[in-house]
This record gives structure tokens, sequence and C-alpha cells, in this order.
């Protein structure tokens, strides 16, 4: 007796309601279950469809951003060598400014030691 004590009846039409139920609602539930994981399955695709052509639209716009900064230093670049023309023009011309310079220096000394002369 003492070993049936654990098993009783309320137990035993818990477990056979339990039964019951699964029988009766187990086709639905799986049909249900089926359509669902179907459904999920879409949007996750759509999601990653979506979160692909964010990253392919954000690459779009990094390519954009680089060309467009490549484009900015090789006008710069052009620029740099447009003032590197120019100073190189500029100290050409002070080369030459000092050679007349050394040469007027020279005419008036010339002119001074003629007039100590005469």
């Amino acid at each position: 007796m003492k070993l049936l004590k654990p098993v009783n009846s309320e137990n035993i039409l818990i477990g056979i309601g339990v039964a019951a139920l699964t029988y009766l609602l187990g086709p639905k539930i799986k049909r249900n279950a089926k359509s669902l994981a179907e459904r999920g399955m879409e949007r996750a695709m759509m999601a990653g469809d979506a979160a692909s052509e964010t990253i392919d639209n954000g690459k779009e716009k990094m390519v954009d951003i680089f060309e467009d900064m490549g484009d900015e230093y090789s006008s710069i670049y052009s620029e740099n060598d447009e003032l590197t023309m120019l100073y190189d023009e500029l100290e050409a011309d002070r080369e030459q400014l000092n050679e007349l310079t050394g040469l007027v220096y020279d005419l008036k000394e010339e002119i001074a030691s003629l007039k100590n002369y005469q």
C-alpha cells in the first residue's frame, strides 16, 4: 500500500488530460508552427536583404567620399606644382637681382674710383 501512495488518481487524470489535449491540438499546433516558422524565415530573409542593401549603399557612399578626396588631393597636388614652379621662378629672379645688385655696386665703386682718379 505504501508503494501506491505516491501515485494518486489526481496525477493520473492530469496526465491523461495533457495527453488528450496534445493528441487533439498537436496537428493544429504543428500547422501553425510551420506557418509561423515560414513567416519568420521570410522576415529574416527580408531583414538580411535590407542589411545587405544598407551595406552596399554605405560602400558606395564611402567610395564616393574617397573619390572626392582623391580629386581634392589631385587639385591640391596640381596647385602645389604651380606654387613650386612659381617659387622656382621667383628664386631665379632673386638670383638675377642679386647679380644685378652686385654689378651696380661694382659700377658704383668704379665710378667712385674714377672720380678720385681725376
